[in-house]
Formats: C-alpha cells, structure tokens, sequence
C-alpha cells in the first residue's frame, strides 16, 4: 500500500526536480564567473519529516574571505522529495560565490532554491547546490559534502532563508 505513495512522492520530486533546472529559476554561478565572498557553516538545531516534506532549522557563521569577520544566521530549510532519514547532528558548509566584489554586511541574507541528496546510516553524507541571495546573486557551492550522524536517505528540492543576525570581528 505505501510502495505506490512513495513511489509517486518520487515521482513528483524527480519532476519538480526537473522543472526546477529547466525552467525560470536562475543558472547557478561558477566559481570562475563569481567571486569567492567566503565560507558559510551551518549547525542542526531541530526540525521536523513528514517523508515527502522535511523541515530543519540551523545555526550558521559566515567566514568573510580575506577578513576576520564572521557574521551569525540562522537558516531554515523545507524540503521537497524522499525524506527517510533521523539525524542526530548535521553541518553543512558552502563555498559563498557572489556576481560581484561588494561584500556588505547581511551579504547572504535572503531566499535560496536548490537540490539535494544525502545518506547516513551511522555517519553520512551529502550535497547541496543553492542559488538565491540578493537578485539571485549568490550561489552556495558545496565545499564537499555535508557531514551527518544519523540514519535514512533522502534526496529533494530546497528552499531555504537565511536571516542576518549581525557579525562578530
């Protein structure tokens, strides 16, 4: 009786996933078309699966590049797709790549889209692509994958808002 709800949940996030990439959603930034505007690290504090809808809530620092500013955000993320997975603890980190050279304050702050997949069973790991930011002007690269205690798979379309909560020298 559930195979053929997951298999449908599937289904729609595989088509979401695709209508994502092809559609009006902006082409992710290149290293090498982009400026490194530094290192983001997030934290799991909590949240919440349903399988089909996932919910998490983070505590991130943004490492300024060529600077000893950090800057504090909180970040949640509600996903889309196949979510069978219970974590214990979670980090994920970003390279930050911006259109341009200025680096104010709140830089990252915003809405972001992207995909992403993961697996632990014990410890795991996964990746992340996120475009989003002022006028889609950012994109966060996955420095490798994110690292995670737990258990399950899961794999999906994100939104996720970063909240500017000030900065630290």
């Amino acid at each position: 009786m559930k195979t053929p709800i997951i298999a449908a949940a599937m289904a729609a996030a595989i088509g979401t996933a695709g209508f994502a990439a092809e559609g009006d959603t902006p082409k992710a930034t290149t290293p090498e078309a982009g400026i490194k505007a530094g290192m983001l690290t997030c934290e799991l504090t909590g949240g919440k699966n349903f399988v089909v809808i996932s919910e998490a809530s983070y505590n991130c620092n943004f490492k300024v590049a060529n600077s000893d500013e950090v800057e504090q955000y909180t970040a949640e993320i509600d996903k889309l797709g196949i979510d069978l997975s219970v974590e214990k603890a979670e980090t994920l980190k970003w390279v930050v790549i911006a259109a341009t050279g200025t680096f104010d304050p709140g830089l990252i702050n915003g809405d972001y889209i992207g995909v992403s997949a993961d697996a632990a069973f014990g410890l795991g790991a996964g990746a992340r692509v996120q475009v989003g930011g002022v006028d889609d002007s950012i994109t966060l690269q996955p420095v490798s994958v994110s690292g995670r205690e737990g258990m399950g798979i899961a794999v999906g379309v994100e939104h996720m808002k970063l909240d500017y909560q000030g900065s630290e020298s």
